[in-house]
């Protein structure tokens, strides 16, 4: 299976779930950074959702997966962000999903950005599923 951004954690979700799958290949999933995995910013999430910073607690999980603070401007002015603090009540559990991944690596796909061009990732993804 190969899922990409938000549906790189959900083909997690489904593995966590026991979908049978023989690999899992994901494309910059939510969940990166030197301290992402960490249960601590889990709780921090948590905490500022229950003090009702949901939209922070959204802001603060894309800052901890290194994405910078350009993109997340961009990310913020595009319609999409308006379901984002709506979320945020889950994003602790993104963060165990990630830390239950067994034998994960990751790797670079040079010169690509969030949307990578399907070439470039094709060749990696027929080596990984071989």
């Amino acid at each position: 299976m190969y899922g990409h951004s938000w549906g790189g954690a959900l083909a997690l979700e489904a593995a966590a779930r026991g979908i049978d799958m023989r690999k899992l290949a994901e494309y910059e999933p939510p969940y990166a950074g030197e301290d992402a995995r960490s249960r601590d910013v889990g709780k921090e999430l948590d905490a500022r959702v229950r003090s009702g910073g949901r939209e922070e607690a959204a802001e603060r999980f894309l800052a901890r997966t290194g994405m910078p603070r350009e993109t997340i401007g961009h990310i913020k002015a595009s319609p999409g962000w308006a379901g984002m603090p709506a979320l945020a009540h889950t994003l602790s559990h993104d963060i165990a999903l990630a830390e239950a991944v067994p034998d994960g690596h990751a790797r670079s796909v040079d010169g690509q950005h969030h949307a990578p061009a399907h070439e470039a990732v094709a060749s990696i993804m027929k080596e990984f599923f071989a």
